[in-house]
């Protein structure tokens, strides 16, 4: 498609009212961008983060406010290397501790934290103070399982909030977690799970799909799929 055929573009109004721009405000407020930077200009900014790459990173961290258990002593190590290039080893804020979850279930409020919607269209929304009492008592289901840091849990969920729930359930302990959408067969999830030896795995008792419901823990649970 030619350079010139715009299918969108936002309105003036819209680009300051963007979270990006209040960045941009908030940081050149900061004196960490130039006064005269300007607005709108995001294709400027991605060129400044990467030419001040612990400059826009830092304040990202900052403006982001992440629940840290530690702070980090640097934005990256081994400066050595080339910015751009992926490095298993690279270290990004070393000496850093966060746990997302912890991050992200930092408000108890009751503004909204999900919004589900089912095949059917029915809603169900979720605050945030529901969402962490949910995982409160997730995480307290997981340990009376067993389930410590470094172990793995998995789900057999479809996309909804008991997933997400036990997402962050899993986070807040430590611990790893994988899933798999609720169509798959035993072969495929057991090819799935199988990698990672799971010490629980957590199922849905059925979902809907094509206007039909579909069971899962007879398929889960039987003896020749061995997938608990």
């Amino acid at each position: 498609m030619p350079p010139s055929d715009i299918l969108w573009q936002p309105s003036t109004e819209r680009v300051t009212r963007s979270n990006l721009q209040a960045f941009v405000t908030r940081l050149r407020a900061l004196g960490t961008l130039p006064k005269d930077f300007p607005d709108g200009d995001f294709p400027a900014l991605q060129r400044w983060s990467i030419e001040h790459l612990d400059a826009f990173w830092e304040s990202a961290w900052t403006d982001a406010a992440v629940a840290v258990q530690a702070p980090g002593k640097a934005v990256l190590a081994d400066r050595g290397l080339p910015v751009l290039r992926i490095e298993p080893d690279r270290q990004w804020f070393p000496g850093a501790r966060f746990n997302f979850a912890q991050h992200l279930l930092r408000f108890r409020d009751a503004q909204p934290a999900l919004i589900a919607v089912s095949e059917a269209g029915g809603t169900r929304q979720v605050s945030y103070a529901e969402l962490y009492e949910l995982v409160r008592r997730a995480v307290g289901a997981l340990q009376s399982m067993g389930v410590q840091a470094g172990d793995r849990v998995v789900g057999y969920l479809p996309n909804g909030v008991e997933a997400v729930v036990t997402m962050l359930a899993t986070t807040a302990l430590g611990a790893m977690y994988s899933s798999t959408s609720p169509d798959f067969g035993e072969q495929g999830v057991l090819d799935r799970f199988g990698q990672i030896d799971p010490k629980v795995m957590v199922c849905a008792d059925g979902y809907r799909y094509g206007g039909k419901a579909h069971g899962t823990l007879e398929r889960a649970g039987s003896p020749r799929s061995g997938m608990w």
